[in-house]
C-alpha cells in the first residue's frame, strides 16, 4: 500500500469523528455538559483491524445512535463508501484474531473451539480440531507445526500428518500424597522384633522387598508431572527448537472482601453485593516456569539478581526513625518472548510496587536473568513495556534474532 492511499484512509478514520466538532462549536463546553451523557461527543471508530487479505478495514462504530457498536468496513478500493457488515458476512469472517506464519500464506485462529488453518491464497478455511475445550496461545514453530495450550497442557499439531502431540504433563491441583502407610515407633519396633525372631516372617518380608526391587527395577519410568497446587497456569509459549515451554503461575488471594449492601435489588429485597477486597489486601503471587523438556523437569524465573530489586521507595527518608525491612520485592511477570528462530527468550518484570520495571533476558537453563533495561519511577512506572504483533504473534526483534 503506497503512502496516498493510507493517508486517504488515516484521513477517511479522522473525518468520521467530525461529530465532536460540530457538536462543540454548537455551544461552549461547561461542567453540567461534561457531566452529562458522554454521547454528545459523537461516535468514533474503535477495535480498528485490517482484513485477512489487506483488502479491507473493519471497525466497531455506531453513528445510528443504536443501544451497541456494530461492525463496518472500508474496502480500499471504495475509500469513499462505508459499509455496515451483514450478519451473514460477519459470521463468514474469518476471525480478527489468530496468528500467520512466517510468509503470511497461512492464518490459524479458534473459532467457537474449533481450531482451523485459513489458506491465504486459495481463501479457504479447514478445520484441524474440536478438542471440546478451550485452545489458547496458538503460535506458529514453524510452517509444518502449530503450538497451542489446551486444558493447561501444551500441544503441538504437524499440518502434515496431522498428529497431536502432548509436550507437558501439567496436572491441576495437589500432588498425591505417598500411599505407603508409614507405622509408629512402637508398631514399627514389634515389626523388626518379629523379622529378627521369627525364621518365617523372616522369609516373607525378604521375598516381598525382593518383589518390590524387581517391579521397580522392570517398570517404564513414570512421566514427569508439574503439579500447579492451586496456582492457575497462563501464557504459554515455546522455544524454536522445542526444547523448553514457558509459562506464567498466578495464584490468587484477594483478601477478606466487603459487602456493599443493593437496596434496589429485582425481588424487592435488600441483597449483599459481591465486592472488591480493601485495597492493599491484594496478595496474589505471580511466578514464570520454564519447563525443560530434555530434563523433563520444572523451573521458576528467579528475581534475586534483578538490580535494585530490595531498593526501598523515596518516601522512607521522611521517616528515620522507623527500621524498614530490605527484602525482595513482589514482580509481575509477563509472558516469555521467544526470538523467531532461536531459543532466545526476553521478560518484561515489573514490582507490585509500580516503581520499577526491567527487561531481562532468561537463561532457560536455570531460570536465571540478565537484565537488559531498568526504569523506575517514583510516583508510578508506566508505558506500554515490550510490544507484540497480534497477527504474526510475534515480537519486535531484529532479523539477526539476537536484539
Amino acid at each position: 500500500m503506497n503512502n496516498s492511499c493510507f493517508k486517504n484512509i488515516v484521513y477517511l478514520l479522522f473525518i468520521m469523528g467530525l461529530p465532536l466538532c460540530s457538536v462543540a462549536q454548537e455551544s461552549s463546553l461547561s461542567v453540567e455538559k461534561i457531566m452529562q451523557d458522554p454521547l454528545w461527543m459523537g461516535y468514533f471508530p474503535s477495535n480498528v483491524s485490517w482484513g485477512t487479505h489487506g483488502e479491507t478495514i473493519y471497525f466497531d462504530y455506531n453513528p445510528e445512535k443504536n443501544n451497541s457498536d456494530s461492525l463496518y468496513k472500508i474496502e480500499l478500493s471504495n475509500l469513499k463508501s462505508i459499509e455496515k457488515v451483514s450478519l451473514n458476512e460477519k459470521r463468514k469472517l474469518i476471525s480478527r484474531n489468530g496468528v500467520f506464519n512466517k510468509n503470511h500464506t497461512s492464518k490459524a485462529y479458534v473459532n467457537n473451539g474449533t481450531l482451523f488453518l485459513y489458506d491465504v491464497k486459495k481463501r479457504a478455511a479447514n478445520a484441524l480440531l474440536e478438542l471440546g475445550g478451550r485452545i489458547a496461545d496458538l503460535k506458529f514453530i514453524n510452517d509444518k507445526e502449530l503450538g497451542f495450550s489446551h486444558d493447561s497442557n501444551f500441544y503441538v499439531y504437524n499440518l502434515d500428518s496431522g498428529s497431536l502431540s502432548q509436550l507437558t504433563n501439567i496436572i491441576n491441583g495437589e500432588e498425591p500424597k505417598e500411599r505407603e502407610k508409614k507405622l509408629n515407633d512402637k508398631d514399627q519396633w514389634l515389626k523388626d522384633e518379629n523379622v529378627s525372631l521369627l525364621q518365617i516372617v523372616r522369609e516373607r518380608e525378604e521375598k516381598q522387598e525382593s518383589s518390590k526391587n524387581y517391579r521397580e527395577s522392570t517398570a517404564e519410568k513414570d512421566p514427569f508431572t508439574f503439579y500447579t497446587a492451586g496456582q492457575f497456569a497462563t501464557n504459554y509459549n515455546i522455544s524454536p527448537d522445542k526444547k523448553y515451554i514457558t509459562f506464567n503461575l498466578i495464584k490468587r488471594d484477594w483478601g477478606t472482601s466487603t459487602e456493599v449492601p443493593n437496596y434496589v435489588d429485582i425481588s424487592g429485597y435488600t441483597k449483599d453485593l459481591r465486592a472488591r477486597s480493601k485495597v492493599g489486601e491484594e496478595n496474589t503471587e505471580y511466578k514464570l516456569a520454564i519447563y525443560n523438556l530434555e530434563k523433563d523437569t520444572v523451573y521458576f524465573v528467579n528475581r534475586s539478581k534483578l538490580p535494585g530489586i530490595k531498593d526501598l521507595p523515596d518516601y522512607v527518608k521522611d521517616y528515620p526513625d522507623k527500621t524498614w525491612e530490605e527484602r525482595e520485592r513482589e514482580v509481575i511477570y509477563s509472558e516469555a518472548i521467544f526470538a523467531p528462530e532461536k531459543a532466545i527468550a526476553v521478560v518484561n518484570i515489573r514490582s507490585k510496587d509500580n516503581k520499577d520495571r526491567w527487561i531481562a533476558k532468561l537463561d532457560l537453563n536455570n531460570g536465571s536473568v540478565e537484565t537488559l533495561d531498568r526504569q523506575r519511577d517514583e510516583a508510578w512506572i508506566a508505558g506500554p513495556g515490550i510490544g507484540w504483533s497480534g497477527s504474526t504473534g510475534e515480537f519486535g526483534w531484529l532479523p539477526d534474532s539476537e536484539h
